[in-house]
């Protein structure tokens, strides 16, 4: 972003698409990178774009774009990517040719946008996105974000916890075992477990700081909260499999003990 990478002839960065199963946290890093780089987030939602007269779609889409452009620098965040594409291969018979339009539209503002909009794209079904969408040019890096390892269940737990007011090392609780417990869950199927954890501790000794949370409150809390992936068993797997073949980012993730 710095004038000296522009010195160069290095075009500012345009984006980053971020891949991975529900629940792990792909909504978030918009909001970070808003924090980490001081710039205004904005919401791109490509269901209110939708019109119901002919070419009012389109308008909209471009009038989004542009009012993105008119707060540059800041980052464009489009949520749920997938439904921006989810007729452009048809015949365009049905819908009018709306979403072929929308597609036209969304790949000629990503490729020759001069503004400086970063956009973060998130998505569980990438392979229902067009691959131009993804190339290079349009996005700078395409970043597969997965199921948490062990220390990162750890952390998620530590974090919901302080950020609830209890700290688990004052009050010695086993994140660790709790950790151990919860493979292949989601970090916000855990803070889930924190929350009904919580409730059962309340239910149990009752609610307030002067009754402590306990471990055995949240290990049996655990069985409230349903695993996503067991009721999708395919989701995960199917994203990894995609994101190894296609190589792209990968975020960092603990190997599991076995």
């Amino acid at each position: 972003f710095t004038h000296k990478a522009r010195e160069d002839g290095i075009d500012i960065p345009k984006g980053l698409c971020v891949v991975g199963p529900g629940g792990t946290g792909k909504s978030w890093l918009a909001q970070a990178l808003g924090q980490e780089w001081d710039r205004t987030v904005l919401r791109l939602d490509i269901g209110a774009c939708m019109g119901s007269l002919l070419g009012e779609s389109e308008s909209r889409l471009i009038k989004a774009l542009k009012d993105s452009e008119a707060q540059a620098p800041c980052i464009l965040f489009v949520d749920e990517f997938e439904k921006l594409f989810s007729g452009a291969g048809g015949s365009g018979v049905t819908d009018g040719g709306t979403f072929q339009r929308m597609y036209g539209t969304w790949l000629t503002w990503t490729q020759s946008r001069k503004a400086d909009v970063f956009v973060v794209a998130t998505t569980n079904s990438v392979t229902t996105i067009p691959a131009p969408a993804l190339r290079k040019g349009r996005f700078d890096e395409v970043m597969y974000v997965g199921l948490p390892g062990l220390k990162q269940r750890e952390e998620i737990f530590s974090i919901h916890l302080r950020k609830r007011g209890w700290d688990p090392a004052e009050l010695k609780i086993d994140v660790p075992l709790l950790a151990k417990k919860t493979p292949n869950r989601t970090g916000s199927e855990i803070e889930q477990i924190v929350i009904e954890g919580l409730i059962r501790k309340g239910k149990d000794i009752g609610f307030g700081k002067e009754h402590p949370v306990a471990t055995k409150h949240l290990v049996a809390a655990i069985d409230d909260v349903k695993i996503m992936a067991e009721l999708n068993p395919g989701e995960a797997s199917s994203l990894l499999e995609w994101a190894k073949s296609h190589r792209v980012m990968m975020a960092n993730r603990d190997e599991e003990e076995t």
